[in-house]
């Protein structure tokens, strides 16, 4: 190798650390829509941490985002208004947060029972864990779901709704089991462990009783009764004219 090209060479190696931090640092930890963005930030990071470029305050080093030979742990919880899941890991003895979302609900969603929704939440987290490891072609050792609903965590331990649900509640529960079981085949759930966690001390809990989100889903729910109460006093004046 000429001094040429290794002048050129540490030249690349100097704008690729130029720009490459800036980069990463723009990519949000936090995705509401899918995994896609955390996906390019944990490929990136990991390819840029497999090799160490020496500059004049010493070597880079981004290490990956997650740890595919640890486990990784998916807390889910709902409200009335709101679904949200967090996925976490352990990295040098504490718990970082990798992920997190949350959800409000639709106005006609709003009555459905809180075992469905708390099963929407505990879905949407094993969702985007599925797109991370087939994007990634690796799979976790180990997945532990997190839930403060009983019957949730019931089902999926057992596998089964049955017996465990109100009767009008069983087709939706059996409909995002049979949505699981499409992500991961019957043989996967040897990875998952199911705990049951109180709510005060499920992670995911603070997503769902973030105080302006209350206030901004709250408020969304006056705006529709107005505009419902608004149609109603139309449709009377419009009979009444009639």
């Amino acid at each position: 190798q000429t001094s040429s090209d290794a002048s050129r060479g540490m030249s690349l190696a100097r704008r690729t650390l130029a720009v490459a931090p800036v980069f990463v640092g723009k990519l949000p930890d936090v995705v509401t829509a899918g995994a896609w963005n955390l996906l390019l930030k944990h490929a990136l990071q990991g390819t840029l941490s497999s090799t160490s470029f020496m500059a004049l305050k010493g070597a880079l080093v981004l290490p990956r985002l997650y740890d595919f030979n640890k486990d990784l742990i998916l807390s889910a919880d709902a409200s009335k208004w709101v679904s949200a899941y967090e996925i976490s890991q352990e990295v040098d003895g504490e718990l970082r947060v990798f992920e997190e979302s949350s959800v409000a609900f639709p106005e006609k969603k709003l009555n459905v029972a809180i075992v469905v929704k708390e099963m929407t939440a505990v879905y949407a987290g094993l969702a985007a864990v599925h797109e991370l490891e087939q994007l990634s072609s690796r799979k976790f050792r180990k997945i532990v779901v997190n839930t403060d609903n009983k019957v949730v965590k019931t089902i999926l331990s057992t596998k089964r709704v049955a017996a465990v649900s109100r009767r009008e509640n069983c087709p939706v529960l059996q409909k995002y089991l049979a949505l699981l079981q499409e992500l991961y085949p019957l043989s996967e759930w040897s990875r998952f462990t199911v705990q049951y966690v109180p709510s005060a001390t499920n992670r995911a809990d603070r997503l769902t009783r973030n105080e302006l989100h209350t206030k901004l889903v709250a408020f969304r729910h006056e705006l529709a009764s107005a505009s419902t109460s608004y149609d109603d006093v139309e449709d009377n004046i419009s009979y009444l004219v009639e």
